[in-house]
């Protein structure tokens, strides 16, 4: 049984355009502390591992003849995942507990229950897991990504609102 959209009046979903501009914006509002914060956590890292695995003597004979490689590549790598592990985080956090990201604030959309009500923290918060554990694990980024393109039918929802009975709404009729 589909739950009705009436309150006062009838509430719009919001489709693709709205919700992939939010996304883009999103992403580009990630990229710098992103970067900075995993430039940071990968130099930490990467002296970490070197101090950790070698005495002095050692780091002395390495240094003499290290090109660099290595240490270039172990910093890309843990600048990588604490970039992605904090944007991540905090987007998971700011969505499960708002019904925003940073881009849906900027667009004025937020995420509710298929009824145009405000929808609770547990279902805001299951639906962000969805939305990124869905991202990072191959097969299943595949299906939210194609789950995504449901936002262009009728009911405008995408794979993780279908699974939460959630939906994406412009905020001024969500409050």
């Amino acid at each position: 049984m589909e739950e009705s959209l009436t309150l006062n009046k009838e509430i719009e979903r919001v489709g693709f355009g709205k919700r992939l501009g939010s996304s883009l914006l999103d992403f580009t509002i990630s990229l710098l502390p992103g970067i900075v914060l995993g430039i940071y956590a990968g130099a930490a890292m990467a002296a970490f591992l070197l101090e950790f695995f070698y005495d002095e003597a050692q780091l002395e004979t390495i240094q003499a003849g290290f090109s660099g490689e290595i240490a270039a590549s172990i910093i890309g790598l843990v600048a990588s995942l604490a970039g992605i592990a904090f944007t991540s985080i905090f987007f998971y956090v700011l969505e499960g507990f708002t019904g925003q990201t940073p881009g849906k604030m900027i667009l004025g959309i937020t995420v509710a229950n298929m009824n145009g009500e405000k929808a609770s923290i547990d279902k805001l918060l299951l639906r962000a897991l969805i939305k990124i554990t869905g991202s990072f694990v191959g097969i299943i980024g595949f299906i939210i990504f194609i789950g995504c393109f449901f936002v262009l039918g009728e009911k405008k929802q995408a794979l993780h609102d279908i699974i939460c009975k959630t939906a994406v709404y412009n905020k001024s009729d969500i409050e």
